[in-house]
């Protein structure tokens, strides 16, 4: 049998679904297993906080929190002027996000429950 180039196109889809899902896999497990992102990374360079959506950044991708930009016209980092509308980071808003959430979840998972707490006064 010829392999047209329809076919051939369906055999390597066939072929690299098992591979999509490893691939999947394996990034899901090393995301799992590795250290979490550096959170330090969302850092306010004037304000030393986790920066909390919306986040602002310089045209060369320097970030600053919402509290400071108002404070500022040029980068601490790289003293460039701001853009007017300012850049915002739609990565570094949802990576700060997903550190909130961890950080609530771990704040309610370390917080006892009534029950719990009746059962260490037994």
């Amino acid at each position: 049998m010829q392999i047209t180039p329809a076919n051939s196109f369906r055999q390597e889809m066939e072929m690299s679904k098992p591979i999509e899902h490893a691939c999947s896999y394996v990034y899901v497990q090393l995301d799992r297993l590795c250290d979490p992102p550096s959170f330090q990374e969302l850092e306010c360079p004037v304000c030393m906080d986790i920066s909390r959506p919306p986040i602002y950044q310089c045209e060369e991708g320097h970030l600053i929190c919402s509290a400071c930009k108002p404070l500022l016209t040029h980068c601490p980092h790289c003293a460039k002027s701001y853009s007017n509308p300012v850049i915002r980071c739609r990565f570094a808003e949802k990576l700060s996000e997903k550190y909130f959430r961890m950080v609530e979840e771990d704040r309610q998972s370390s917080v006892p429950k009534e029950r719990d707490v009746v059962d260490l006064l037994k």
